[in-house]
């Protein structure tokens, strides 16, 4: 007979003695401790005086007022204002963008709600405005997709309630959340054809679940940041005394 080596002896004794032990759960106190005036460090005025330069001139830079707004503009579901203004001028830049690089120019355009982080205000609008709607390093991609791909992309937004879109309309079914009524350049959806899709690369990467965009096997790079073609188009428009005047025009709304 096979004598048991003893190092597996041994294994066998630590894991019945372990098994034997009892978990003992000992109490957790907290305790909330109040920063006082005293308690807080004192600026250190060499660092103060070097960097105050730099953040002199970042305040001056984020307050410049680009261009002005004759009302708010809000951000919403199934649309909203502010959502199609950033669409509209996000695919025509975009798309200016690709025509510079002799790629296929985007038959419509895909973002996400979330992404947009604040509502622009009435009045006059800064660059510093602009930042805190999209402060992130987001920039606009071209996806290649089949027909019936872009009615699964729609058929997810209108599980969402909606998103903000350009270059295509489309309504929401309240009960089966689906897209119907799919107009994208002023023709029906076909489903056999191939499309051009504009969106963010975050988006374009599967995040906010939209994985039906990781099924594409064609993927360009315009190299411009959604801030960046917001921010020069207002500066375009401001320059020539152009006002922000946006409207929702039922590109997506629900079916009756």
């Amino acid at each position: 007979m096979k004598k048991t080596p003893w190092p597996v002896i041994l294994c066998i004794l630590l894991l019945e003695v372990s098994s034997c032990k009892t978990t003992v759960l000992h109490p957790v106190t907290c305790k909330q401790y109040e920063m006082t005036a005293s308690q807080v460090p004192q600026i250190d005025s060499t660092i103060y005086r070097m960097t105050d330069p730099y953040r002199q001139q970042l305040v001056s830079e984020m307050s410049e007022v680009i261009i002005n707004s004759s009302m708010p503009l809000d951000k919403g579901l199934p649309e909203s204002k502010l959502g199609n203004y950033v669409a509209d001028v996000c695919l025509a830049a975009g798309n200016t963008a690709a025509k510079q690089l002799h790629l296929n120019q985007a038959d419509f355009i895909v973002l996400n709600i979330g992404g947009l982080r604040k509502s622009l205000p009435k009045g006059e609008i800064t660059v510093g405005d602009y930042y805190e709607v999209m402060p992130f390093e987001n920039q606009l991609v071209i996806l290649e997709l089949k027909g019936s791909q872009v009615g699964e992309l729609l058929d997810f937004i209108s599980t969402r309630g909606g998103t903000p879109v350009a270059g295509v309309s489309f309504k929401i079914d309240k009960l089966k959340k689906v897209a119907s009524n799919v107009v994208i350049k002023g023709l029906p959806l076909d489903t056999n054809a191939i499309y051009q899709v504009m969106t963010a690369d975050y988006l374009a990467n599967g995040g906010d679940q939209y994985t039906v965009f990781t099924t594409t096997k064609s993927r360009k790079e315009t190299g411009l940041k959604i801030r960046d073609a917001l921010i020069d188009d207002a500066r375009k428009k401001g320059k020539n005394g152009i006002m922000l005047e946006i409207q929702t025009d039922g590109r997506i709304s629900y079916a009756e």
